[in-house]
């Protein structure tokens, strides 16, 4: 890189190497950083989306200093590259920038400080997940961690941070190779190297990596840095089905446990619990319920990510007359549920009424007998009359039942109407005003 006792530096060179410290430890920076503009564009952004965490405020105007300088001299660098401005205006702008008091290796640091955290404060990182998360739930009752845009808005977060430093660093080499003192770039060099080796360990070391299963919309928490020690990430399945646990805890660099979207079991429950890091659930049918084709509970087992859904068998077949309705009775050990009345009918000419999971059978006048067996017809006889009986026999259009005596001195049978006896005889229809009423005998004739 240096040439000759002149030591004149290779700027397209020490600007690879300077590239290739920061993507090294940030996969696809360049897939998301595209320009400075950009780069101020969503700092602003940042600082407006979550000006209402006083955590974060605090931060930004404890830092906001380093953050404007760093963000100032890049877009300066990035102007003399375009030829927007040269080189002497560029020296002026940046010199300016920096004293013996306020040097680029004080700012430097204090950059450093505020990626890693000091003292009790936490690292910048963990400032914006918190303000990320809480402002997220001012708006929607959702769940965020873990979304897509949790994980873009971090990703992003993270590029531009890691970005920012290097394009400082960038421009204030620049400055020092123009200046004549290319002989303090390697130790600012040394130390951007040793910073973002820090920083990225850092946002790295208490993650747990991904956390995925079958179903789970909030399953896009992939990198280490996507997660913290202790945070909580509350479960969302789609559809209709249930997560196992509602939410799980990052801890030791491992989840609390392997999360299950499951359905929830028809007629029965399913209880899901982990042992030894691995996720177990079983479905049981609610008493008087099971199941013709699995008689068994179901079981399901999952050891390592990301799980299956887990879709027990519905408990449709009933096993005690108590699960079905009240008119209704159980047939056989795995059945169904059906009206008493249709399992067990009642006798002929007979009325069925059920209730408490049993059938009331009674004869339908005027028949009598047995209802369960079959109601006959008991104490009936033919009487001459010429009005219509209180109990005679009648039929489904309430017409009383008569007989008479047709043109080939034979009986017919009909219903009484209009005072007659009307029958029906070799394709045509009578009338008989003398005829006989089939009746119980106990029942007196009307005036």
């Amino acid at each position: 890189m240096y040439r000759g006792p002149a030591c004149i530096i290779d700027y397209p060179a020490l600007e690879s190497k300077i590239n290739g410290m920061i993507y090294k430890p940030v996969p696809d920076l360049t897939t998301v950083y595209c320009s400075l503009k950009e780069l101020k564009d969503y700092t602003q952004e940042i600082v407006e989306s979550v000006q209402h965490d006083t955590q974060w405020t605090q931060i930004v105007v404890k830092y906001s200093n380093v953050i404007h300088k760093f963000r100032n001299i890049s877009t300066l660098h990035a102007q003399l590259k375009n030829g927007t401005i040269n080189q002497r205006h560029y020296l002026s702008e940046v010199g300016a920038q920096f004293t013996e008091e306020n040097s680029f290796q004080f700012h430097l640091t204090d950059f450093h400080h505020m990626m890693m955290g000091t003292g009790e404060e936490n690292n910048i990182l963990d400032v914006f997940r918190k303000s990320l998360v809480q402002d997220s739930q001012r708006q929607s009752a959702e769940p965020v961690e873990c979304t897509k845009y949790y994980m873009d808005q971090i990703d992003y977060f993270v590029r531009y941070m890691f970005a920012l430093e290097k394009e400082a660093v960038l421009a204030w080499s620049k400055y020092l190779m123009v200046t004549g003192k290319s002989e303090n770039i390697d130790f600012v060099e040394k130390v951007f190297k040793d910073y973002v080796s820090q920083q990225w360990r850092l946002f790295n070391k208490n993650g747990c990596g991904p956390l995925k299963a079958a179903d789970l919309q909030n399953n896009h928490c992939k990198e280490q840095y996507h997660s913290t020690a202790q945070q909580q990430v509350k479960m969302k399945c789609s559809g209709l089905l249930k997560p196992f646990p509602e939410s799980v805890g990052c801890s030791g660099g491992q989840w609390s446990a392997l999360p299950v979207c499951y359905s929830e079991q028809v007629n029965g429950r399913v209880e899901c619990k982990s042992e030894g890091g691995v996720t177990v659930c079983k479905a049981t049918c609610s008493p008087g319920w099971g199941s013709a084709t699995h008689p068994l509970p179901a079981e399901y087992k999952c050891p390592k990510p990301p799980c299956p859904s887990f879709t027990p068998h519905t408990c449709n077949n009933c096993t005690q007359n108590s699960v079905c309705k009240d008119h209704e009775v159980c047939t056989g050990s795995f059945g169904t549920c059906l009206d008493t009345c249709l399992v067990k009918p009642c006798g002929v000419n007979a009325k069925c009424s059920s209730s408490n999971h049993d059938r009331t059978c009674t004869c339908v006048s005027p028949w009598k007998g047995d209802p369960y067996q079959g109601c006959r017809s008991q104490d009936l006889q033919w009487v001459q009359t010429g009005g219509v009986l209180s109990n005679a026999v009648r039929s489904n259009a309430q017409l009383a039942v008569c007989k008479a005596i047709g043109p080939d001195s034979g009986w017919h049978s009909g219903f009484v109407n209009d005072q007659c006896c009307n029958y029906e005889y070799d394709g045509r229809k009578h009338q008989a005003n003398s005829y006989e009423v089939h009746q119980c005998s106990t029942v007196k004739e009307l005036n």
